[in-house]
């Protein structure tokens, strides 16, 4: 099942023209069996089979990559289980990667993915974002669930009036329901599928 799982992954990366490098299939498969060895004990990411989390997880996190190509430096913050930062740094190894993660269960399995995942460039960061200190902006700031639009486009203006770019990674009805020039932004490449929408924004 897990070889299948990420046999479509790798077949939607060919469909959409994203990079695929020879040790991405192995890692992949690995960080799905962590993460449903994981999901048997604790509730860390709702999914539980490996077509699920290739195709709610996975997927979803990659398509930021066809809005913006791989970039020198991500921000991922509320990680989680490592989404979206983790399957953007598998597929892309160069990008220096920080995951940012208050909880600890979630902290230690991110440490876990790391050792077992063999990644490099990454710093793995167990604090609320806001007592962050970066010495330099990322390029891109990026959060799969870690607030409502509204209260990410807030919190990420200390990098935006840097440069960085912000990604937005939410559901249709919520992307409408928000006006992100009154937060300053602006939209400047935007992808709409399945009613999700995967949004770069730039602070003008």
């Amino acid at each position: 099942m897990v070889e299948q799982a990420v046999e479509r992954l790798h077949n939607w990366c060919q469909a959409v023209k994203l990079p695929w490098h020879e040790r991405a299939a192995e890692q992949f498969g690995h960080y799905i069996s962590l993460l449903m060895h994981a999901q048997s004990q604790t509730n860390l990411t709702g999914f539980s089979t490996p077509l699920a989390i290739v195709e709610e997880l996975f997927i979803d996190s990659l398509q930021i990559l066809r809005v913006k190509k791989p970039v020198v430096s991500l921000l991922d913050v509320g990680t989680g289980a490592g989404l979206p930062g983790i399957p953007i740094k598998i597929l892309c190894p160069e990008i220096e990667t920080i995951l940012v993660e208050p909880r600890t269960k979630r902290y230690a399995f991110l440490r876990l993915a790391e050792r077992e995942l063999g990644l490099g460039k990454i710093e793995i960061h167990k604090c609320r974002i806001e007592s962050l200190d970066l010495k330099n902006a990322p390029e891109m700031a990026i959060s799969k669930a870690f607030a409502p639009i509204p209260e990410w486009l807030a919190l990420s203006q200390k990098w935006a009036t840097q440069g960085t770019a912000i990604a937005c990674l939410v559901s249709q009805k919520d992307w409408e329901s928000v006006d992100v020039a009154q937060f300053g932004y602006q939209t400047t490449a935007m992808l709409n599928e399945n009613k999700r929408v995967y949004a770069i924004v730039r602070f003008v």
